[in-house]
């Protein structure tokens, strides 16, 4: 049987969301993040070039050597092996390790520089 208690705000009943208090880390002590900071390593943004930077043979057979991976290893190591294939998981896997390429914008209208903008030239801002 549910417990029912009473919102202090409103006076209307309301179920316990654990009334049997299970789960958790007390019931999984092994998931406790002991040193309370998170591993750089199991992220996009190291796995990706990690990935890319690998041997091609030893690469081959990484995916075999490691069963033990985790879910973000997975994922980077099928999308660089995709984007060995595909134009589009290249440019995926290149934008995030290399970033963005830059794009420029046009501020004209019918080739007049429109009024109250601010223009700033970067080869005038990199001379100072």
């Amino acid at each position: 049987m549910t417990k029912i208690t009473r919102d202090l705000d409103k006076n209307k009943p309301r179920k316990l969301p654990n009334p049997t208090g299970k789960g958790g880390f007390g019931d999984r002590p092994q998931d406790i993040n002991r040193t309370g900071t998170w591993d750089p390593t199991m992220t996009f943004k190291y796995q990706y070039p990690y990935f890319n930077n690998m041997a091609l043979d030893k690469f081959k057979d990484w995916i075999k050597s490691n069963p033990q991976r985790t879910v973000i290893q997975d994922i980077a190591w099928r999308a660089v092996a995709k984007a060995r294939l595909e134009h589009k998981y290249l440019t995926e896997v290149a934008n995030r390790t290399e970033g963005m390429p830059r794009q420029s914008t046009d501020l004209t209208s019918n080739g007049q520089t429109l009024a109250g903008l601010v223009q700033i030239n970067e080869a005038d801002s990199e001379e100072k």
